[in-house]
């Protein structure tokens, strides 16, 4: 991606260095999203997924960054940035005000989706958690049409190795890797075939109004 020039976001807490407590939570638009921007680095999504988010530091050690955490933590940074301006932007354009977060659940948040259902059984609650992971990949294609036209961000190749990471993590492919095979029921996340689909779908036109997957039968997802 071209990214040279262009404004880093403040709205970053960085942790390097810092004892942690616990697990730190870990999400830029969802799944999809941070796998699709490991993916545009060159990183291996499957490592980030295994990997744990908790990295405790003795306190009597001095912190020293590399050179290549430095580059990726520029790298996470700019491209919050873009997230923020244009979410901003599709905001004001429907009347609305993007208050900055993470960004794609955020999004459904603020949109309301998110707070869709309170009472289901375990299929019904599986499937409406389907729905908001798949519209949570089609937002990152809304982000990436749109901070292209903005900023000519994308290069040759950036989308196929987008796309290549997204395909790794699909909650059908990863059951049959930890298990050997797949629970339909259980699945919350949809296949990778699924969110390939719904994040390609608007990585051209980048129109949010197209990305209602609550009005689409289950079996059409």
């Amino acid at each position: 991606m071209r990214l040279d020039g262009r404004r880093t976001s403040d709205n970053v807490d960085d942790r390097r260095g810092k004892r942690a407590s616990g697990k730190i939570s870990l999400g830029i638009g969802g799944t999809i999203i941070i796998a699709f921007i490991i993916g545009l680095a060159g990183g291996n999504p499957m490592e980030f997924m295994t990997q744990q988010a908790t990295d405790i530091i003795s306190p009597e050690k001095i912190y020293v960054s590399s050179a290549q955490e430095e580059s990726a933590a520029t790298f996470a940074k700019t491209i919050l940035a873009g997230t923020e301006d244009v979410w901003a932007d599709i905001f004001d354009q429907n009347g609305l005000k993007y208050i900055v977060p993470e960004v794609g659940y955020h999004v459904q948040y603020l949109i309301g989706t998110l707070q869709k259902g309170q009472q289901f059984t375990e299929k019904e609650s599986n499937e409406l958690n389907v729905r908001l992971e798949l519209q949570a990949e089609f937002y990152a294609g809304v982000w990436a049409c749109h901070d292209n036209e903005n900023f000519n961000s994308l290069e040759d190749g950036d989308i196929e190795e987008g796309l290549n990471a997204a395909s790794q993590i699909g909650y059908h492919d990863l059951q049959m890797q930890s298990q050997g095979y797949t629970v339909p029921d259980t699945s919350n996340h949809g296949t990778s075939a699924q969110r390939i689909r719904w994040l390609k779908k608007e990585l051209q036109t980048g129109n949010i109004q197209e990305g209602n997957t609550f009005n689409i039968p289950y079996k059409q997802l």
